[in-house]
């Protein structure tokens, strides 16, 4: 998978891009390294580069490092869980589609973390609604995937 090539059909062309990857057959370990951890490690780096600015350089490396093991863990459990609960709302779901799912709709979020370094400019205001609009639209992409990545049952 072309991974410019994806984030640009996620964020410009969801409703195509959907079905894509709805039919891509990919493991965890290939969604994760090939695209997950690629985007994931914006916010590290963001979360380091802040912190050594501020000359906490432990802190850096810790807090990249709790990013991105947070970012395995939380698409993990919320995929299970997504998994585990979706009968009960008439839908079925495999573990792995509801990891694609999670993954890729977390795509404008990851990138929009590059301007929490705005902060270090005076301009946090300017760079917390440019990442207010990308969760937004994070949502909107997570309301045009279920249908997609999940199948109604009955």
């Amino acid at each position: 998978m072309d991974i410019i090539a994806r984030v640009k059909g996620i964020l410009l062309s969801p409703k195509t891009e959907w079905p894509v990857i709805a039919a891509e057959q990919t493991d965890i370990k290939q969604l994760f390294l090939g695209y997950g951890l690629i985007l994931a490690a914006i916010p590290a780096a963001v979360s380091l580069i802040v912190f050594l600015l501020a000359g906490l350089p432990v802190n850096g490396i810790t807090g990249a490092l709790t990013v991105l093991i947070g970012y395995v863990i939380g698409v993990l459990l919320i995929a299970k869980l997504i998994e585990i609960v979706a009968p009960k709302f008439g839908y079925e779901i495999s573990f792995i589609s509801a990891a694609k799912y999670l993954v890729y709709a977390g795509t404008p979020g990851m990138l929009a973390a590059i301007f929490g370094l705005l902060g270090i400019i005076s301009l946090g205001a300017i760079g917390s609604l440019i990442q207010l609009v990308a969760s937004v639209y994070g949502l909107y992409l997570l309301y045009l995937g279920w249908p997609v990545m999940a199948k109604k049952i009955g």
